[in-house]
């Protein structure tokens, strides 16, 4: 999903970098003193912001995409297992999160810059009012989902957690079942080993 969604924002945010708008692609020689040097830092601001969020979100593309390949070459239950513990499987996912979140943030302050040169500073009032009404509803939102569902924010206690008193972090079940069904496939092995050099010495 967060390849999907890079990829959208990618589509506007390289078309801005090779195209800019109008207005942001005006000279600033015509400007003097304080009015020139706005001029120019918002242009360059809101240059170095777009290319942030450009490779940003192509960063989050090719750590999905090489997730994704790597999970579609496991052959076995085990390959997927080491991945998530010696290959860092979750941290790969954390990276893709949080290089799309860094990207959405700088295109969107690219934004507010080109909004700023448009209409004035009143759009940033705007703008920073909304994202205060934004980020109350989705931190309410999000956070009671995390914390009722995920293994670190609600499971596990050592990680800040608060599980249900009849719900304590606990795996040996399922450590259980994993040993025994690779003790099986040992077992399996050795059984077909032994029919073949059987099988050799019959013939």
């Amino acid at each position: 999903n967060y390849a999907i969604y890079s990829a959208l924002f990618l589509s506007v945010s390289m078309g801005w970098l090779a195209d800019p708008p109008d207005h942001m692609a005006e000279t600033c020689e015509a400007l003097t003193n304080f009015h020139f040097w706005e001029c120019e830092i918002q242009k360059r601001a809101f240059a170095y912001l777009l290319s942030l969020g450009t490779f940003a979100h192509m960063l989050s593309i090719l750590l999905a995409m090489t997730f994704i390949n790597v999970l579609n070459e496991a052959a076995r239950d085990s390959d997927v297992i080491r991945m998530f513990a010696r290959g860092k499987g979750f941290l790969a996912t954390v990276r893709v999160q949080y290089a799309f979140r860094v990207g959405c943030v700088a295109d969107f302050v690219s934004m507010m810059i080109a909004a700023k040169v448009w209409l004035g500073w009143d759009i940033l009032v705007l703008s920073i009012a909304i994202i205060v009404v934004m980020h109350h509803h989705f931190k309410k939102t999000a956070g009671l989902l995390w914390r009722s569902a995920s293994i670190c924010a609600y499971w596990r206690s050592d990680l800040g957690g608060k599980p249900d008193a009849d719900d304590p972090y606990a795996i040996d079940f399922p450590l259980r079942c994993l040993k025994n069904r690779a003790q099986y496939a040992r077992n399996f092995e050795e059984i077909a080993r032994r029919l073949q050099s059987k099988a050799k010495l019959a013939s």
